[in-house]
């Protein structure tokens, strides 16, 4: 199983609206994903209920873990340009 490790820097971490579009991504894997926190258990990615459980935060580093090498590089992806969206959005005067 590989793994990917990513900081979440969109603001309000894996929020509501930024973890629905995680679990879309990740039901759609031909594998299954997981995701956690060092500190906690891992979850699986494709159920918004433990995702938001986790409660992960602006700042803090997710695993993402999985089979599915496309679908880890798809999901990181995701968390940088939520990052990146951010990064953008808080730079705004």
């Amino acid at each position: 199983m590989s793994e990917r490790r990513v900081k979440v820097a969109c603001d309000g971490g894996l929020n509501d609206g930024n973890a629905v579009k995680l679990v879309q991504l990740a039901a759609r894997a031909e594998a299954p994903v997981t995701i956690s926190r060092d500190d906690a258990e891992p979850v699986a990615a494709n159920h918004a209920v433990s995702v938001l459980a986790l409660e992960i935060g602006e700042g803090e580093e997710v695993i993402l873990a999985s089979e599915d090498e496309a679908a880890l590089d798809k999901l990181t992806e995701l968390i940088s340009c939520l990052a990146v969206v951010a990064a953008v959005w808080c730079a705004r005067p």
